[in-house]
């Protein structure tokens, strides 16, 4: 059977010099072919290609359209745009934002698991939140390899964290191991490893990033209605469980994993506490300019009566803001939580650390076993 050519990159925060670091030591003539998701402002530029293709040489390219693609090349999501492969092609669309994101990692990763099945590879690099470990746990549920970053050596580790606490993957390597572990892993036999039954989910979800399946019918197959509305269109949510990882999504397709879910009522919270504190300024400035505009003496109760309205107002000012000053995250960037603790991912860590060694191919030369 045929080697793994097939290679998904994930990556957000601190994504251009971990890429730099992989392509450096990946040799031109790789078998296989390489597609990239890295999140960045939609409305900028991609100069990913150029920074990526000029460590190693490989010829690199952005995806605007359909496009057949072939060994040792690589390819990447434009800015706002997902990333699905097929078949035959890579295709790129603006469907529905997974993880607050497009190109979504999950999007990527996920209709290459359908695709290919045993014969890809995919990569979770360092970035914010778990984008990637839903479309991880489906690429090692359809028989492919999976490398997660090891997170004491990612600049940002919520992202191998994640994925680490997600999936068990075949390989926790540092940046510096990546690449020799990719160049060895793709010359192996695929094999056929048993997979569990997530075949329909994948393609279902696969078909809603496409844009050609969508609404209740399809959920109803995957999930369950939740209680929750989605917080970027308000519809319902159902929730969807791959194992242990909890997951939500809309019937018009924006998808969320419990981390971006919390983070999105988390915003939804403090934007109402923001709009409720200018409302209430804007009543102590009307109660104020009410009371000044009440001269006559048989209105002095009146005007007495608002200022002592405006004062209450204020106390409620203040506690308002002193809530939004000690509770909010303006400048933060999101999905940061150093503040939590997080005992989960650090006994996930620990159990990628306690694997055989020749799942974290730490010799060089030494073929992984799977």
């Amino acid at each position: 059977m045929r080697g793994h050519g097939i290679v998904v990159i994930g990556t957000s925060a601190g994504g251009v010099a971990a890429l730099q670091e992989i392509f450096r030591g990946l040799p031109r003539e790789l078998p296989a072919s390489i597609f990239v998701v890295m999140h960045m402002s939609p409305h900028a530029q991609s100069f990913l290609p150029k920074v990526v293709g000029r460590p190693g040489g490989m010829p690199t390219r952005l995806v605007h359209r359909s496009t057949k693609f072939e060994p040792g090349h690589v390819y990447i999501a434009p800015p706002d745009h997902h990333l699905i492969l097929t078949r035959t092609e890579a295709q790129v669309n603006r469907g529905p934002r997974e993880n607050w994101h497009r190109p979504s990692i999950d999007v990527l990763f996920r209709s290459a698991a359908q695709s290919f099945g045993p014969r890809v590879i995919g990569v979770v690099l360092t970035g914010f939140l778990d984008d990637g470990s839903a479309g991880l746990a489906a690429i090692r549920h359809e028989g492919g390899v999976t490398i997660v970053q090891d997170p004491n050596d990612a600049l940002y580790p919520d992202m191998p964290l994640n994925a680490l606490q997600a999936v068990k993957v075949d390989h926790c390597v540092p940046l510096s191991e990546i690449a020799s572990t990719l160049i060895r892993v793709v010359d192996l036999p695929s094999g056929e490893r048993p997979k569990e039954k997530v075949s329909e989910e994948v393609a279902i979800e696969t078909a809603i990033a496409k844009e050609s399946m969508n609404g209740r019918d399809a959920l109803e197959k995957i999930g369950r209605p939740s209680t929750f509305t989605c917080p970027e269109c308000q519809g319902p949510l159902w929730e969807l469980r791959d194992g242990e990882l909890l997951r939500f999504r809309c019937q018009v397709g924006h998808a969320f994993s419990a981390d971006s879910m919390l983070t999105a009522q988390q915003d939804v919270v403090e934007r109402s506490l923001w709009v409720a504190l200018g409302a209430i300024q804007s009543r102590v400035a009307l109660w104020d300019r009410v009371a000044e505009r009440m001269q006559s003496p048989h209105l002095r109760d009146l005007a007495e009566f608002y200022r002592e309205k405006k004062t209450d107002a204020e106390r409620d000012l203040n506690q308002l803001r002193a809530i939004l000053t000690r509770n909010g995250t303006h400048g933060k960037a999101r999905g940061r939580r150093e503040e939590s603790p997080r005992p989960a991912f650090e006994e996930a860590v620990a159990s990628a650390a306690r694997r055989p060694r020749a799942r974290r191919l730490r010799t060089r030369g030494r073929s992984p076993q799977r």
